[in-house]
């Protein structure tokens, strides 16, 4: 049992560094593709002509105004504002666990957060979207971003489990209490 506990903590431990690696990557990942983003023309390279032709359409960051730079790159970082809330959010509860503190408030109000921050995340990002295309079209500079009326369920759904965890979790962590306290 001791040497089951070791192991536990000791896997929790490289996760845990897992996630200080990942924290690392994750912005020179963010700069490549802003710098693809920024240059389209550096992605040309091993394309077919059809490809390039493609790629040669898209609209150039370089011919928008600054006032259509500044909603493209606000749009942007909100598309990738979700990865470090929930990487956050995950890391935290990782460190957490690798400290012995599982079954504790934390872990739920960390369930329900992520939880939420999922169901609500599709809406807020179509939200996020049709704004930024209406002021790029108000400003005169339409195309650049395509709003649709698209609500991913992926995240929904994984919101809707993670909620539902939380209270399978506070309703084992009431069951174990119970039991401790039956003699």
């Amino acid at each position: 049992m001791a040497d089951d506990r070791r192991l536990f903590a000791g896997w929790l431990r490289v996760l845990d560094g897992l996630f200080w690696v990942i924290w690392l990557v994750l912005p020179i990942t963010i700069w490549t593709v802003m710098g693809y983003v920024s240059d389209p023309g550096t992605a040309l390279s091993g394309l077919s002509p059809e490809q390039a032709r493609c790629v040669a359409s898209l609209p150039k960051l370089s011919t928008m105004s600054p006032f259509g730079r500044a909603v493209f790159w606000w749009h942007f970082a909100f598309q990738f504002s979700i990865y470090f809330v929930l990487l956050a959010c995950l890391h935290r509860m990782v460190s957490r666990f690798a400290r012995g503190q599982i079954f504790v408030a934390d872990t739920l109000a960390g369930l329900q957060f992520m939880g939420s921050t999922l169901v609500i995340w599709p809406f807020l990002d179509c939200a996020a979207t049709f704004l930024a295309a209406r002021l790029l079209t108000s400003n005169n500079e339409p195309g650049v971003i395509h709003p649709m009326v698209l609500i991913d369920p992926g995240p929904l759904t994984v919101g809707v489990f993670l909620i539902a965890m939380k209270f399978v979790i506070q309703h084992a962590i009431a069951v174990k209490s119970e039991n401790d306290l039956t003699i």
